[in-house]
């Protein structure tokens, strides 16, 4: 938006949508702090002033490490975002890199911390199938324009997978139907 040469339709198109969610309390720490401390105190001022019920870390690779290793430190935040999430009564969700060692991925491919995987309630996968080169799915679905969603961990959910539209032009999940 900054930089490029926008069409009328599309400023037409920006200008719709920012009239649509402008009133949404959405809330934003752009501060790009790698200091995971300083995000918990930013969650809890947050809680306080806005009454903030969902916090979401992009992405926790991010944050400097501390302690002895990375493994250690993504396990420690990994534990910290949880008690924050029970401590305010919040829902805290933690975006989080995978090992790309195979084209689907697992919950063991969870970067840098199998602790990651234990201190979690649920983990949630992103398979992208087409991105591989495959053209369709077991049940002869076409990939293109879908992603495959995984609960890979769901304590008091249980598993589960469904495939949905993808638009990777927005990064934007909707049901196929």
């Amino acid at each position: 938006i900054l930089n490029a040469r926008l069409t009328q339709e599309e400023i037409n198109d920006i200008a719709t949508e920012i009239q649509e969610y402008k009133d949404l309390p959405i809330y934003i720490d752009e501060s790009g702090s790698a200091d995971f401390i300083r995000t918990l105190r930013s969650i809890r001022n947050m809680v306080a002033r806005y009454g903030v019920q969902l916090v979401v870390i992009d992405y926790l690779q991010i944050y400097t490490q501390t302690g002895n290793n990375s493994e250690e430190s993504l396990g420690r935040y990994a534990r910290e975002a949880k008690n924050i999430a029970r401590e305010l009564n919040i829902a805290v969700m933690l975006l989080s890199q995978l090992n790309r060692s195979a084209a689907h991925p697992s919950i063991r491919m969870l970067r840098g911390s199998g602790q990651i995987e234990e201190a979690c309630d649920t983990a949630v996968l992103v398979y992208r199938p087409f991105v591989y080169g495959i053209e369709r799915y077991k049940d002869s679905t076409l990939t293109f324009g879908t992603a495959q969603l995984t609960i890979a961990k769901g304590r008091n959910i249980g598993l589960a997978q469904e495939v949905v539209a993808f638009n990777g032009e927005l990064t934007y999940f909707y049901d196929r139907d």
